[in-house]
């Protein structure tokens, strides 16, 4: 606590120096200072709304087993509410929509559960297709500006880390 009336001071002197010398005006200090209040309560208050995204993004869900709670699990009412279960289930899993494409790739995976995971199509489902009952990629221009922005992000990263690497060894030997 006694960090955030540090910074919080700071703050206030620096919007109080800045206003007293003419650079901000009053009303600009104003807002300056009930928008860095608003985002500091947002901030302390992330977890809450994270949380309530989720019941948001969870509700249907929620709704769908608990209607499932209460019926005979061998109706015909239980047995479309857990297929509509499922459905959800499986686009949080595979990112994919459309159930035809869901059931080839998860008997895709299935098969061959060693190599291939469900999960591998979330990134790849805007280009996944189903042409005669086979899984395809659509491998159009978008896939191909996506492919080489990968890679160059990838060798990016990869540049930048042997940067950092060899900048902090450098450090070191320097003492």
């Amino acid at each position: 606590m006694e960090f955030i009336k540090m910074i919080a001071g700071l703050f206030l002197e620096l919007l109080g120096g800045l206003q007293s010398s003419g650079e901000l005006s009053q009303w600009q200090v104003f807002f300056i200072f009930l928008l860095s209040m608003l985002l500091l309560v947002a901030f302390f208050r992330t977890k809450t709304i994270l949380g309530f995204v989720n019941g948001m993004k969870n509700s249907r869900l929620n709704e769908l087993k608990s209607l499932y709670y209460f019926l005979d699990k061998d109706s015909i009412e239980a047995r479309g509410i857990n297929k509509e279960i499922d459905k959800i289930v499986r686009y949080r899993v595979c990112g994919v929509s459309d159930v035809a494409t869901q059931n080839l790739i998860f008997k895709l995976s299935e098969k061959n559960s060693d190599v291939i995971a469900p999960s591998f199509f979330k990134k790849y489902h805007t280009w996944i297709g189903i042409e005669n009952g086979v899984l395809i990629f659509k491998q159009g221009a978008m896939f191909w500006i996506d492919s080489v922005f990968f890679c160059f992000f990838l060798h990016f990263n990869i540049l930048l880390l042997h940067f950092c690497f060899y900048s902090f060894q450098s450090i070191l030997a320097m003492r």
